[in-house]
């Protein structure tokens, strides 16, 4: 595999927090384009030739969805879930999910790292990521909304979890 290029650290680049209609016709593109995208991609069932024998013809379709706060990320999750069966996962509200639960190990980390406004340990985002993908069968598409949020994010998702297929921006 290769890996993909992301911009330089830290991810995302500052985004406008307000819509406009240049802007609902700039993410009716990008659904056009990922629409076509993932149609190449899943064109086929019988796994590639190439592959090696490590199964990856079954592990997850991973579609990075980054921008900042406010710029329609999670509705634009919404309408390719509804559109197309992705699996939305936002890693902010498994983040929120994981440090209300009384039980959680990492609970009080969350929410110590949240009241300061810092960036949760990657380790911990990945692993609540992780638990959440397996929970889908092979070959799911996932949506992946806030995260990563900087460069070692990413590339540390991609050595223990699965590589993505596509950023959207």
């Amino acid at each position: 595999h290769t890996v993909p290029s992301y911009s330089s650290s830290p991810l995302p680049a500052p985004y406008p927090t307000t819509r406009s209609n240049h802007q609902d016709q700039s993410s009716q593109g990008a659904i056009r384009a990922l629409s076509l995208a993932m149609a190449t991609t899943l064109a086929t069932d019988e796994p590639e030739t190439n592959v090696p024998e490590t199964l990856d013809y079954l592990q997850p379709i991973i579609i990075f969805v980054l921008g900042g706060p406010g710029v329609g990320k999670g509705t634009q999750c919404q309408r390719l879930q509804a559109e197309y069966g992705f699996v939305h996962l936002s890693a902010g509200e498994l983040l929120r999910q994981e440090q209300s639960r009384m039980d959680s190990p990492h609970g009080a980390l969350i929410r110590e790292f949240i009241r300061e406004g810092k960036i949760v340990p990657r380790e911990v985002t990945i692993a609540l990521l992780k638990a959440a993908i397996a929970s889908y069968p092979p070959r799911t598409v996932f949506l992946i909304d806030g995260f990563p949020r900087e460069l070692d994010q990413a590339w540390a998702f991609e050595r223990t979890v699965a590589h993505s297929s596509f950023v959207l921006s």
